[in-house]
């Protein structure tokens, strides 16, 4: 409720300046997530705290799978350090375009690509995926009735440790989607959807923002690969747990950092 109020405080005039009709300079409406919200709710809902709320709670669904999955692929990296840093580290420096990561750079680094996705199948962000509530009784070709108010979604978790869909699943592999058997597959791509793989969701309302969301982890994972020798504290083991059916990264777990003598990328 704390973090509630700070964020309506943070927020209240700026959407109220909104409610007023405020416009840019030249008189045109912004063209915002604020502006938006306001557009689209009926008038009973264009008050600052439900506004508020909405913000509050895209901004939750727009960094909470980005941040989990990173967390965790940097676990995976610090956890086995003399497998995959250096050959990670090689392809963002082989991509590199004079010492800069430009966007041409994070667009060729297919190994990274892969131990990330492979973060999302063997780590996930959650028991389950495309949870979805239903607003009245839905009735499946099969027969099968939902009643209104029921609650669905895949049980991604099980699926993505299926040994009828993946090899040696149970083991985190972070280049099985470079492997012979995905060469030229759109399903390499941690961007890419399908029913077997449900980071990003699938079908006809995957997260648009997933392509934001990867350059961004590469982005992230690139500096730090350039910038620091990455490794677990000795004896610390990743110990992801759960709140209902999401999956939290170890926060007590401790991730050594030690600064390489590098030119500043950035």
């Amino acid at each position: 409720m704390r973090y509630r109020r700070n964020g309506l405080n943070y927020l209240r005039d700026f959407i109220q300046e909104r409610l007023d009709g405020k416009v840019n300079e030249d008189g045109s409406k912004p063209h915002d997530l604020v502006q938006w919200l306001i557009d689209a709710a009926p008038p009973i809902e264009k008050t600052v705290p439900q506004l508020a709320e909405r913000v509050m709670a895209l901004n939750v669904a727009s960094i909470h799978t980005t941040t989990m999955v990173f967390t965790a692929a940097l676990y995976s990296l610090a956890q086995e350090p003399e497998k995959y840093q250096d050959i990670l580290r090689q392809e963002v420096e082989n991509a590199l375009e004079n010492g800069v990561i430009t966007s041409t750079t994070l667009a060729n680094l297919p190994k990274m690509e892969s131990f990330l996705k492979e973060s999302g199948r063997f780590n996930g962000a959650g028991l389950m995926s495309m949870q979805r509530n239903a607003r009245q009784e839905f009735r499946f070709s099969d027969g099968t009735v939902l009643p209104a108010g029921s609650k669905v979604g895949t049980p991604s978790l099980i699926l993505h440790r299926d040994a009828g869909v993946y090899d040696n699943p149970e083991v985190f592999d972070g280049f099985r989607f470079v492997a012979p058997k995905y060469a030229g597959s759109k399903e390499a791509s941690p961007v890419s959807t399908s029913s077997t793989y449900h980071v990003f969701g699938h079908g006809r309302h995957p997260c648009p923002g997933r392509f934001f969301a990867v350059n961004e982890m590469k982005l992230m994972f690139s500096l730090l690969l350039l910038r620091y020798d990455i490794k677990l504290a000795p004896g610390d083991q990743p110990r992801p747990w759960f709140i209902a059916t999401m999956s939290i990264p170890d926060t007590a777990l401790k991730v050594l950092f030690k600064a390489r003598s590098v030119k500043d990328t950035s």
